[in-house]
């Protein structure tokens, strides 16, 4: 019967690992959709949805590359393919969701010379390698940092956003970025894999229980 409960709480300690790591997982990261007609040095819209939520990037953009098409600038920088906002001057760059999102990401590709001012504070999670080079994203303050060399990688914004903004000072034509969120955050209710593994841990703990219990009762004779 020992042995039989110690396996029982090695099963449940698994599915509690399963269900830990599920919430572990990497970013999910947009699918760019359309534009308001970009031309370059001029302001305008691109949109994109990101874990089912749609969003709206304004600002001065050089070029997009819209739903998976186009040259991979990111390289090594992890993303969800080729879809990037080109930034073609120095400006503020604003992006709006339809609904709160947790633990936002930006891709950050070219960002070399830049000195860059966020509205929340963040954390560097990657410098890489992009199609243009090597370089490193230096956090200055918990919102600012400056690109060195082809500055690439992630930076992460952990909270809860409607929206985001950022400034930056590099007037070079062309840096850009796509927008992430945490895929744990995406949804408040689990997914049914998730529940399955949580479903099978309350049952083997339920289990172990009544073997335990079973184990303490003793028979006694008048």
């Amino acid at each position: 019967m020992k042995v039989i409960s110690k396996s029982l709480m090695a099963a449940v300690f698994c599915t509690a690992v399963a269900v830990s790591g599920s919430a572990q997982a990497a970013p999910i990261w947009a699918s760019l959709t359309s534009d308001n007609g970009i031309t370059n040095n001029a302001a305008g819209q691109v949109n994109g949805t990101v874990g089912g939520i749609s969003f709206a990037a304004t600002g001065d953009y050089a070029f997009d590359q819209l739903n998976g098409s186009g040259t991979n600038y990111y390289g090594a920088v992890p993303n969800s393919g080729p879809d990037i906002i080109a930034l073609s001057d120095a400006g503020t760059e604003t992006i709006t969701f339809s609904a709160p999102v947790s633990n936002v990401y930006l891709s950050l590709v070219s960002f070399n010379g830049a000195s860059v001012t966020t509205s929340s504070p963040f954390t560097v999670v990657s410098n890489n390698c992009s199609y243009w080079g090597c370089g490193t994203i230096d956090q200055t303050t918990p919102t600012s940092f400056t690109g060195t060399s082809e500055a690439a990688g992630v930076i992460e914004f952990s909270g809860t956003f409607n929206s985001l903004t950022f400034s930056d000072t590099n007037p070079e034509y062309w840096h850009g970025f796509n927008v992430g969120i945490d895929s744990a955050a995406t949804s408040a209710v689990p997914e049914p894999g998730t529940w399955a593994m949580m479903l099978v841990g309350f049952g083997l703990i339920g289990m172990a229980t009544r073997l335990r219990r079973r184990q303490n009762v003793r028979v006694t004779y008048a």
